[in-house]
């Protein structure tokens, strides 16, 4: 957990001295999944009034986007420096009032009972010891929440080993990924099981491609449409997707 903290920490350094905090448009910090994001937007609907856990944070570009929608939002991260960033973010884009973000881990949450109306995160299950994470996420869900998250999938061997290997570079920095392992099915049904209703949607099996091609050639070369017809006419393809939405209600 420390390596984990010091190389997130390190990360928001190289974000403080780089990047503009300014929230725009969320496309810049999802390495290519936006398809995934504006399904899971769509489920989550208004946010309006609503009180929303930023779960695993990071820099906080979510939750300051989630608090311009309207939402009330408070989020945590194991890197106090990361946290440190999302409160600036949260500053900059005049959302201070409706953000609060904390260090803390998902296996001790520190939040009431029945606490959040919403819960979202992006990347982060696969980082966590799952047993504990999921009580402590259950606990703070009000009756009725959904928790969603956006989480790589771990059912294609060949594109974990390229995720050790090869994509193991985050802003600039190589990343040990000997501690993460991408979501299973397993572990969505383990999840799930703590839970009044669950289910996924598996994303990116053609379209994994639009992390290199970006979006709008991914399109032009409708990759989306073939990977639909792919995915319903061979639903066995799914395990070797990119990315899972995995969605838990209380």
């Amino acid at each position: 957990m420390s390596s984990e903290e010091e190389f997130y920490d390190t990360i928001a350094q190289h974000i403080l001295t780089t990047e503009n905090l300014i929230m725009e448009e969320p496309a810049r910090f999802l390495a290519g999944s936006m398809d995934a994001f504006r399904f899971t937007m769509e489920q989550i609907g208004s946010v309006k009034g609503k009180k929303v856990l930023d779960y695993g944070c990071g820099s906080g570009w979510l939750g300051v986007y989630l608090a311009k929608k309207g939402a009330q939002a408070e989020g945590f991260d194991i890197s106090g420096q990361l946290i440190e960033v999302a409160s600036l973010r949260a500053e900059a884009n005049g959302v201070s009032h409706a953000c609060k973000f904390k260090k803390m881990v998902a296996e001790a949450l520190e939040y009431p009972d029945e606490y959040f109306d919403l819960v979202v995160g992006i990347s982060i299950l696969h980082h966590v010891e799952l047993r504990r994470a999921t009580y402590h996420l259950h606990r703070v869900m009000k009756n009725g929440a959904l928790a969603i998250f956006i989480e790589p999938l771990g059912e294609n061997t060949l594109l974990n080993w390229a995720r050790r290997r090869v994509f193991n570079v985050h802003h600039g920095l190589v990343k040990d990924k000997s501690t993460e392992r991408p979501l299973t099915y397993h572990d969505i049904h383990s999840i799930g099981r703590n839970f009044a209703e669950y289910r996924w949607n598996e994303f990116q099996f053609l379209t994994m491609a639009r992390r290199f091609i970006g979006d709008r050639l991914t399109e032009t070369m409708r990759l989306d449409r073939l990977e639909r017809w792919l995915l319903t006419k061979f639903p066995f393809l799914k395990r070797f997707c990119r990315l899972v939405v995995a969605e838990f209600l209380k």
